[in-house]
């Protein structure tokens, strides 16, 4: 979790600002700390390159995104047999049977599939399979079911769960990498401060010297207030049915408005809450496809303390969420 409500392209830019101010008066704060040094601090110049350089939410989620759109054409495909087995009960057996028999073979599971559920697809095309496995000669009686169609079936449950897996391990791939970029930040945000803090310290009774070392100084020094001015950036993934805080009442106003980005394929709620906490209730916005330009509150749910985020979906779903 981001221990800092202003975007990443202002945290790389402050920290080299404050390590800058530190290799500045590195005199100073060798002589109270002598791990300050400037090796010390070109280590830390170091790991602000490499955060930065770590792939962001785009960059990892485009081996999913693409990978989802090769899950959606195999889905149509295995619906398309699936059918064709459910026709091919219809003829097989009686009509007072067909109930059970399309059960077995996974109809209770197709309201859900049809809607890109993947798993409920999966487990369908598997009782499918398996169903004709059991049923080869009474489904293959009259000229019914074509004999090359059991394989036929096959290959297409087995095309469809090579793309599941693939699209499973792209999304966790992602989900890791958003993790690690995420830790990356939280680690050399937090060592800038520690630095800050020591800075603070060491020119106590230097009054311009001192506020090179105080964050809202660096900050609004690159464009971006730290409270409800505009410029905060919240990006990240949401698990299925996870609800999370991005904004509090400090870095919002009455005038906020609100810039959003979503993957193809992939929607969020976005709402105002009373607290960092408040489940959706169903006041918001969905995003999803080409958002607005920008929203305002009465679009996600009227002006709160908080504005939370809500992902609905079977999948893993990433945000991104700009206070302009």
């Amino acid at each position: 979790m981001n221990n800092f409500n202003f975007s990443f392209t202002v945290l790389y830019i402050v920290c080299r600002l404050a390590w800058a101010n530190c290799l500045n008066n590195i005199a100073v704060f060798t002589s109270r700390k002598p791990f300050y040094d400037a090796a010390y601090v070109a280590a830390r110049v170091a790991e602000i390159d490499a955060a930065e350089q770590l792939p962001d939410d785009q960059a990892r989620g485009e081996a999913a995104e693409t990978l989802r759109i090769h899950l959606v054409d195999k889905g149509k495909v295995c619906i398309e047999y699936w059918n064709l087995l459910d026709r091919y009960i219809a003829s097989a057996f009686p009509k007072n049977e067909w109930k059970p028999k399309r059960e077995a073979a996974g109809s209770d599971l197709y309201a859900e599939a049809v809607h890109e559920n993947w798993d409920k697809l999966r487990t369908m095309m598997s009782n499918g399979f398996e169903f004709i496995s059991n049923n080869t000669v009474a489904l293959s009686a009259g000229m019914n079911m074509p004999a090359g169609f059991p394989a036929e079936f096959e290959g297409v449950k087995n095309a469809f769960n090579a793309d599941h897996d693939a699209f499973l391990l792209a999304e966790e791939t992602a989900h890791t990498g958003t993790q690690t970029k995420g830790e990356a930040h939280d680690a050399i945000y937090e060592k800038m401060r520690l630095m800050l803090d020591d800075g603070k310290a060491f020119f106590v009774n230097n009054a311009a010297l001192k506020d090179q070392f105080i964050l809202t100084n660096l900050v609004e020094l690159v464009g971006t207030p730290t409270g409800g001015g505009g410029g905060e950036l919240a990006e990240g993934t949401l698990n299925s049915g996870e609800t999370k805080n991005i904004f509090s009442g400090t870095q919002l106003s009455a005038t906020s408005k609100f810039r959003t980005k979503v993957a193809p394929g992939q929607g969020y709620w976005l709402f105002s809450a009373n607290n960092a906490t408040d489940g959706f209730n169903g006041s918001g916005f969905y995003v999803q496809g080409a958002p607005p330009a920008e929203l305002d509150w009465n679009q996600i749910g009227g002006p709160k303390a908080f504005v939370n985020v809500y992902n609905p979906n079977g999948m893993i779903v990433d945000y991104q969420v700009e206070v302009i």
